[in-house]
């Protein structure tokens, strides 16, 4: 079917959501265990294992933060084309 048949446009909106909404839990979970090694580090400032893990975390949350504003982007994209 051609991509202006509303099925496929339903279908496609649909998918993009799950994607969106996966990678919105993905950051939230990601938000808890970053804000748990900063308040570790906190506690043990000295600790060269925590600071590690603070930044590892750190690391890791921005990643899933881009991915996530990718997948915002290619939503509204995908809902622009479609003209919804």
């Amino acid at each position: 079917m051609p991509l202006s048949h509303p099925a496929v446009q339903r279908e496609t909106i649909w998918r993009a959501t799950e994607e969106l909404q996966s990678w919105e839990a993905v950051v939230a979970r990601l938000t808890r265990d970053y804000a748990a090694a900063k308040t570790a580090l906190g506690r043990r400032p000295a600790d060269a294992a925590a600071r590690e893990a603070f930044v590892a975390r750190g690391d890791r949350l921005m990643e899933a933060m881009v991915e996530r504003h990718r997948r915002e982007k290619v939503l509204e994209r995908i809902r622009k084309r479609f003209r919804l």
